[in-house]
């Protein structure tokens, strides 16, 4: 079953559910509301999460994100949207919202947000994102938008990243060295290992590396940009839980 929806003055409203025979089964209308940078609430009370973006928790940050998604609510218009269940939270999933062409050129709410850096991209699957995606966002940081003017989300050196051990960080930097060793591939950035950045790479994540451009194996003495969880393993470390998390590292 597909689920069609269309924006009104006052947000997204539910038209119907169309079915096999593609007519929609009339339901009651009803809106939706921001609720977050990356969620929005429909008028039953359940809630609806954006996957593979995320918006900032800072204080002026998540309200500008928040009123960032209530713009696009108010003034666009949804051509499809797509789900995949439920997170652990109980939040439909959303893959994907298709939007009316909009002057700023976003065909999806996903690429409306991430150009304006009300979100950034937190890949949560394998699958490549798509490229329009990485590239809102490359302007959106280059350009000094929403999120990107808060320090915290600046690009952090190698040789800074321990301060941030615990804490989610973007970093990017020269690989040195690239190895591996049974199920695990290592990039690192410093001579030493034990207290040099480096990325731990799982074996399972390299087809789909691969299938996005990088290869890890052939990155030596090349810049690239990693985002996720610092933890300490030896020097600090990022390990990868998907391949969208790695990029090569342009402005």
């Amino acid at each position: 079953m597909r689920t069609m929806f269309r924006f009104c003055r006052w947000g997204l409203v539910f038209v119907g559910i169309l079915g096999i025979s593609g007519r929609p089964t009339p339901v009651q209308a009803e809106t939706i509301q921001a609720l977050s940078g990356d969620s929005f609430t429909r008028q039953d009370g359940a809630v609806a999460r954006l996957v593979n973006v995320r918006a900032p928790l800072e204080e002026a940050p998540a309200a500008a994100a928040r009123q960032a998604l209530g713009t696009t609510l108010r003034e666009a218009t949804v051509t499809d949207i797509a789900t995949d269940g439920l997170d652990r939270y109980g939040r439909q999933r959303v893959l994907h919202v298709a939007l009316t062409p909009k002057a700023s050129g976003a065909t999806t709410l996903h690429e409306a947000l991430l150009k304006v850096g009300a979100v950034f991209l937190d890949p949560e699957t394998d699958s490549p994102l798509p490229e329009s995606w990485r590239q809102a966002e490359r302007e959106a940081r280059a350009a000094g938008r929403g999120l990107w003017q808060v320090p915290a989300y600046a690009d952090q050196a190698p040789d800074d990243v321990g301060a941030r051990v615990g804490h989610e960080a973007f970093v990017r930097g020269r690989v040195l060295h690239v190895s591996r060793v049974k199920n695990i591939v290592y990039m690192n950035f410093g001579p030493d290992w034990r207290t040099d950045f480096t990325i731990r790479i799982p074996a399972r994540l390299l087809r789909g590396l691969r299938q996005q451009g990088l290869d890890p194996t052939t990155l030596e003495g090349q810049e690239v940009r990693v985002r996720g969880l610092v933890q300490r393993s030896g020097g600090p470390a990022i390990e990868l839980v998907n391949a969208g998390q790695l990029e090569r590292g342009t402005p």
